[in-house]
């Protein structure tokens, strides 16, 4: 009997965060309790590669579909690799109004 590992699920991670004097914010986006992955609960943003797509087109789409922002300069982080999924995470620092700026179209906003 042959196994055959299903293959991981791909995904690109943007942590946005901003500074201020000598503290460091991340923003988290609070995910809809309607969500098929963790209903309710704080996340970061992004989402999964769609087929030939890069880690970077991923978020750059996922992004702009999240909050209507345009990725312009992030940079690569590092590559998690889970039992059953592989996550690029990229950072961005970001101006502190963002979220006076950004449109939520996934999740709830506080």
């Amino acid at each position: 009997m042959s196994y055959h590992p299903q293959e991981k699920r791909r995904s690109a991670i943007l942590i946005p965060y901003c500074t201020e004097k000598d503290d460091v914010y991340v923003l988290l986006q609070r995910r809809s309790v309607t969500a098929e992955r963790l209903p309710g609960c704080f996340s970061l943003f992004g989402g999964a590669l769609e087929e030939a797509e890069s880690a970077e087109q991923a978020l750059r789409r996922e992004i702009y579909e999240e909050l209507g922002v345009v990725v312009a300069s992030h940079q690569y982080f590092n590559r998690y690799e889970f039992f059953g999924r592989i996550d690029d995470v990229f950072i961005m620092e970001v101006n502190k109004n963002l979220l006076d700026i950004a449109r939520v179209n996934e999740g709830d906003c506080a």
